[in-house]
């Protein structure tokens, strides 16, 4: 299994927080997931529910709560090999942040040269081959980066995690602040992703989107993942509501 998650719980304090309690506050309790090598899920949920959190667990980046189970990459403790799990991952944040004084290309092979060893230096026929899959327009390798739309950077950014040929993907609200046509050109990638094994994590409020790609789909709400059975867009209005409503006590 590529991604193995077991009882997953997360706190963080309110002790230095004005006129809140001294209690932890549960981000995640109990949660537990797994995905596979070629498998899209998708996670939906309201905003603070956890969904950023919890890929930051994944990545190495928080520390879950005592009792949890398991937290593994392709078989290695994320808790207690953070640095040799992450170099199996690609995480692709709501914003890009790509050097803007550098080409796109230029950013490409420098963002590599921080995970590769000097070895294992892809040629510039290579790089050119992994751009032009994921679809980034020639005209705008050779561009400075301050230029480029936000489907842009992460055509860029998905080039770099073919390149490191990572098989864990995480997607952080993909699609927000893209067009139609853009969001088009990231689902034919994931799709194409998937295709050639790898595996991706989605965090999205986007429904219609989401359900023309994701394999298994889950509400993220008090702490704990529910998985939906069919179509969400079919859901009513007052079932989506109850979804994406706030948690109670939530900040």
């Amino acid at each position: 299994m590529l991604l193995e998650i077991e009882n997953l719980s997360f706190n963080y304090s309110n002790s230095n927080r004005a006129n809140l309690n001294h209690a932890d506050k549960a981000i995640l309790s109990d949660l537990s997931l797994t995905l596979d090598y070629g498998e899209v899920t998708a996670i939906l949920g309201g905003n603070g529910t956890g969904k950023s959190t919890l890929l930051k667990l994944i990545l190495g980046l928080a520390k879950p709560a005592a009792g949890t189970k398991k937290l593994s990459v392709e078989n290695i403790n994320v808790l207690e090999q953070p640095d040799l799990s992450r170099q199996r991952i690609a995480y692709l944040p709501e914003q890009a942040v790509l050097y803007p004084h550098l080409t796109g290309f230029e950013n490409l092979e420098y963002l590599l040269s921080l995970t590769q060893s000097a070895n294992k230096k892809l040629t510039k026929l290579e790089l050119e081959v992994f751009l032009t899959r994921v679809g980034l327009q020639a005209s705008a390798w050779h561009q400075r980066t301050n230029h480029y739309s936000k489907g842009m950077r992460q055509k860029l950014m998905i080039a770099l995690a073919l390149a490191r040929q990572v098989k864990l993907m995480l997607l952080d609200e993909p699609n927000t602040g893209l067009d139609p046509v853009a969001t088009a050109d990231l689902n034919r990638t994931i799709l194409e992703l998937k295709q050639s094994g790898v595996g991706i994590l989605i965090v999205s409020h986007d429904l219609l989107s989401i359900d023309e790609i994701a394999d298994k789909q889950f509400i993220l709400r008090d702490g704990q993942l529910t998985q939906i059975e069919g179509s969400i867009i079919n859901r009513t209005l007052a079932d989506l509501r109850q979804v994406f409503a706030p948690q109670a006590g939530q900040i």
